[in-house]
């Protein structure tokens, strides 16, 4: 299986301006976006992950569920308020797509928490967010083979 960094040409191309973020990476066989972030997730690296992936959705291509590793961050640094805030913009943003799943892999009780306000401020839309402990749990609900959610 041959996967490399996300290059916008080989995504869906709608904006060869944007920069891809770093940890981005997309397997086309599986319509599938993974990013591993490292070190301290703030509010900058949050928004411009959600304006690529925004970018992304609006071009013709087939609809890609996500894979969020929060394995590999050393802190967080997010206000919960912003939490909700892209949670509700997210919402708002994708009501009229196509269902997709985002699957958050997190290895510690903080983290689950603030993915588990994402998922619970979606719930009845077109985006299916699920938070798991276990990695083979995410590639199942995911249906794609566990090797591929490793950074």
């Amino acid at each position: 299986m041959q996967t490399g960094p996300l290059v916008k040409s080989n995504f869906t191309g709608n904006n060869s301006n944007m920069n891809t973020p770093p940890d981005v990476r997309f397997h086309p066989e599986f319509r599938l976006l993974t990013w591993h972030p490292r070190g301290v997730l703030d509010s900058d690296t949050i928004s411009k992950l959600t304006a690529f992936i925004e970018d992304e959705e609006q071009g013709p291509e087939d609809p890609f569920n996500r894979f969020i590793d929060l394995s590999g961050l050393s802190g967080v640094d997010l206000e919960f308020e912003y939490v909700v805030h892209v949670s509700m913009h997210r919402r708002r943003a994708f009501k009229d797509h196509d269902p997709v799943k985002s699957a958050f892999f997190v290895t510690t009780p903080e983290i689950a928490h603030l993915a588990r306000v994402h998922a619970t401020l979606n719930e009845f839309t077109p985006l299916h967010v699920g938070v798991f402990f276990e990695r083979s749990e995410a590639a199942k609900w995911l249906e794609v083979p566990e090797e591929i959610l490793r950074g």
